[in-house]
């Protein structure tokens, strides 16, 4: 079983001090702001607050009687919770996508009706076009489709 022995002397603690005591000394400390005071003030402070509360307890209030009932701000009182539904605006009917698929289909035309010799026609462009790989023909019948459905 371990002892601790106090390591300070009998003379450096302290006297308790008697009710006698506690009433001289009380002068020096200021007066406490009351509850009313305190509810004057536009925000409370932690001590304003704390203060409220002990006088509550002292006094056999309910908890949180003195302090002031919340009020919701104002602020936002002139605006809706939620803005209102807008209709959905078609946009331009050329957008990026079209212009790269008018872009797309001006090559595939371009690149199809010139023959060996450098120049365009619809022969070649036929010919070319009936030896194309499926997955060409299938981009290109995919941008003309764009272009069309957008103008309509």
């Amino acid at each position: 079983m371990v002892v601790f022995a106090s390591t300070v002397p009998s003379a450096q603690i302290p006297p308790v001090s008697t009710a006698s005591d506690l009433t001289a000394s009380s002068a020096q400390i200021p007066p406490v702001s009351t509850a009313s005071d305190l509810m004057s003030s536009p925000s409370l402070s932690s001590e304003a607050i704390y203060k409220l509360g002990y006088e509550d307890a002292t006094s056999g209030r309910d908890y949180g009687s003195s302090l002031p009932l919340s009020q919701p701000d104002d602020i936002y009182e002139d605006y809706p919770l939620h803005p209102p539904m807008t209709s959905p605006t078609k946009g331009s009917k050329f957008g990026i996508g079209n212009i790269m698929s008018m872009l797309y289909i001006g090559r595939t035309i371009q690149s199809l009706a010139v023959g060996p010799n450098g120049v365009a026609s619809i022969g070649n462009f036929v010919q070319n076009l009936r030896s194309q790989q499926p997955l060409q023909i299938g981009l290109f019948a995919l941008s003309v489709y764009r272009i069309v459905n957008s103008v309509l």
